[in-house]
C-alpha cells in the first residue's frame, strides 16, 4: 500500500515540472506597431518592473519603472523571441494593457494581415486596449509621459474608464476591432491619441479637435481625444472629439450616460450657456429595407442640465425663454449630426453609427441580408435625426442674479 502512495505522489509532483519564477518574467504592459522597412514590423514592448510603485519599492529604489525596447520583425511572434537577445528575464505578453498602432501602419492595406497574426500570439489578451497613435508608436510610448501614475499600466486602465464618462474617445478593444471587422457591414471606431507637442493649436470648442490640437498647459504632452474610422481592417479617416460624441449617442451598444457640452445662447448669441447632457434612454431607431437605398429615422431622447448660463437670461422661470432654449438645442444637436451622417456617407463611405445591426433584423436568412450588401446602399441612404430635449435641472440657484441689487 505505502509504494502505491508513493508511486501517486510522484505523479501529482510533476504538475510543476515547467514553473517559472516571479523574477525571472518581463511582464510587457504596452506593445507598439509601427510599420518598418522592406515590409519589416517595427515592434516596441514597454516592460514593467513590478518592484517600482509596489510595497516593495526599498528593494528596487535606483531601478527605473519600466524598460522600452524597439526592434524590427517579420511578425509579434518572432519579435518577442528576438527581444530576449537584450531582456534576460522570460518575455511574457499575458498582461500587456495596451495595444499601440501608429498612424501610418493603421492606413496601411497589410495591417489586416497584422492583426490576424496577433490573434495567434499566445498569451495576448484580446480585451487589450486598442489606441492609434498619430505619430509612431514607439514615440508615442517613448513620450507619454504620466505624471499621476508611477507604474505604466495605470495610465491605460484609468484612461478606457474616463470614456464613459467624457465620450471624446469610443470605447476601444482589439477584440472589438477583430469582431467588426469580421462583419464587413460597419466600420470601428478606434482611440486616437499623440504624444507629441504641437504648436500650432487649432481655435475651436473644446470638443471640435482631435488629439494634438486642444490647447493645454501641462508638464505632459500627451491627449487623447477623438477617433479613427476603420473599414475592412483598414483606417480611412478620422472624427473629432465632438463627432465621435455625436456617434455614441446613436449607436445602440454604446454606455456613455453623461456628457459636458456647451451651446451658443439664442438669446444673447455673443455668449454661450454650459450644459450637462444625461443620455438615459437609447435611440428610437427604425430602418426600411424594402428599396434598394434605405431610409433610417432616429429619435433621440436626451435630458439637459444648465450648468453656466453668463448672459444671466432668466431660462428656468420663463416659459418662452425656456421653450425657445429647448427648440434651440435641439436644433443645434440636429444640425451637427447631419454633418456627421452627411461625413459618413459621402467622404468616409461607412456606417459608423452601426445601423446594419437593425437592418440585418428585417431580413429572414443571412444570405438575403448579405445579397443586400448593406455597406453598398448605406451611402444611399435617407437618414432623419431628431433630438427630444428636457431642461431637467437649473442647478440650485434657480432665478439668475440680479445685477442691479448686487450694484445696490
Amino acid at each position: 500500500m505505502k509504494k502505491w502512495i508513493l508511486v501517486l505522489s510522484l505523479f501529482l509532483l510533476t504538475g510543476c515540472w515547467d514553473k517559472i519564477e516571479l523574477e525571472e518574467q518581463a511582464f510587457v504592459v504596452v506593445v507598439g506597431l509601427d510599420k518598418g522597412k522592406n515590409g519589416m514590423l517595427d515592434v516596441t514592448y514597454q516592460i514593467a518592473n513590478p518592484q517600482v510603485g509596489s510595497t516593495d519599492r526599498s528593494k528596487a529604489e535606483k531601478e527605473k519603472a519600466f524598460e522600452i525596447v524597439t526592434l524590427s520583425a517579420p511578425n509579434l511572434a518572432v519579435a518577442t523571441q528576438l527581444a530576449n537577445v537584450s531582456i534576460t528575464r522570460n518575455v511574457s505578453l499575458s498582461h500587456v494593457k495596451a495595444l499601440i498602432v501608429g498612424e501610418e501602419l493603421a492606413k496601411d492595406n497589410m495591417f489586416l494581415h497584422i492583426s490576424e497574426t496577433i490573434t495567434k500570439e499566445r498569451g495576448l489578451r484580446e480585451n487589450v486596449l486598442f489606441l492609434v497613435s498619430k505619430e509612431n508608436a514607439s514615440s508615442f510610448i517613448r513620450n507619454n509621459k504620466t505624471p499621476f501614475e508611477t507604474r505604466p499600466h495605470k495610465f491605460y486602465d484609468l484612461m478606457g474608464q474616463r470614456w464613459k464618462e467624457t465620450g471624446f474617445v469610443p470605447l476601444s478593444m482589439y477584440q472589438m476591432y477583430l469582431k467588426n471587422t469580421q462583419h464587413d457591414a460597419g466600420a470601428f471606431l478606434a482611440i486616437y491619441g499623440t504624444a507629441q507637442e504641437t504648436k500650432q493649436r487649432i481655435k475651436k470648442e473644446e470638443d471640435e479637435n482631435v488629439a494634438g490640437e486642444v490647447k493645454i498647459r501641462s508638464g505632459s504632452n500627451t491627449q487623447s481625444i477623438g477617433s479613427v474610422v476603420f473599414k475592412n481592417g483598414k483606417a480611412i479617416g478620422k472624427l473629432t472629439g465632438e463627432e465621435t460624441r455625436l456617434t455614441l449617442l446613436l449607436q445602440q451598444d454604446s454606455d456613455v450616460d453623461e456628457l459636458t457640452t456647451a451651446f451658443t445662447d439664442p438669446v444673447k448669441t455673443n455668449n454661450t450657456i454650459g450644459t450637462r447632457v444625461y443620455i438615459e434612454k437609447k435611440a428610437k431607431i427604425k430602418v426600411n429595407t424594402i428599396k434598394s437605398s434605405p431610409v433610417i429615422t432616429a429619435s433621440v431622447p436626451v435630458k439637459v442640465d444648465l450648468v453656466s448660463v453668463p448672459s444671466l437670461v432668466n431660462y428656468s422661470t420663463n416659459t418662452e425663454n425656456g421653450d425657445r432654449l429647448k427648440s434651440h438645442i435641439e436644433k443645434e444637436l440636429e444640425r451637427k449630426t447631419d454633418k456627421v451622417v452627411k461625413k459618413s456617407q459621402e467622404k468616409l463611405k461607412v456606417d459608423i453609427f452601426e445601423f446594419y445591426y437593425l437592418a440585418r433584423r428585417k431580413f429572414l436568412t443571412m444570405k438575403q441580408y448579405e445579397a443586400y450588401n448593406w455597406m453598398e446602399n448605406y451611402p444611399k441612404a435617407t437618414i432623419n435625426i431628431h433630438y427630444e430635449v428636457e431642461l431637467y435641472q437649473f442647478g440650485e440657484q434657480v432665478l439668475p442674479t440680479n445685477r442691479q441689487r448686487v450694484r445696490d
